[in-house]
Order: structure tokens, then sequence, then C-alpha cells
């Protein structure tokens, strides 16, 4: 899975955990410039984290300061893809 793809996931995900957003989110907006509280962002990560199969360490949680970094936090806990044999 590649950084667009988790992007995209995430993306439609804060839209429907925060529906009231409406302009574009782009990767490098905070949250707290779309608007969306720190209650909100919890409940994004736990729906990101199902979504994806992941968890994300706590600890990393403190980092999380834009939709990008929530996507490469995402990006860093999804099991490395198998190169394909065919």
């Amino acid at each position: 899975m590649d950084k667009n793809h988790v992007l995209s996931i995430v993306t439609k995900l804060i839209r429907r955990e925060a529906p009231e957003i409406t302009a574009p989110i782009p990767p490098a907006a905070s949250f707290e410039a779309l608007g969306v509280d720190s209650m909100t962002v919890m409940d994004i990560v736990t729906t990101v984290e199902n979504e994806l199969g992941i968890q994300i360490p706590d600890d990393e949680l403190a980092l999380l300061s834009t939709v990008e970094v929530l996507v490469d936090l995402a990006l860093a806990e999804l099991p490395a893809e198998r190169p394909s044999t065919t």
C-alpha cells in the first residue's frame, strides 16, 4: 500500500468523523487548522487503526500534528508488502 492510497483512506475517514469539513484536505493541514478537536483526532486515529488493521503506538501519537503525519505513522505500522514472484 503506497502513501497516496493511505492518504486517500485517511482523508475519507476524516470526512466520516468530521463531516463538517467540506473543503479539500491537504496533507500538510494541521488538525487544528481543519477545526478538528483533540477528541475527534483520537476518534480519527482509532478509525484509521481499525480500517487498516494496525496499532499506532501511544508514544508516536505525540507527534501527530498534520494529516500527513498520521499517514506516515499509519504507513510505518503496515506490514511490508512482499514482492510479486510472478
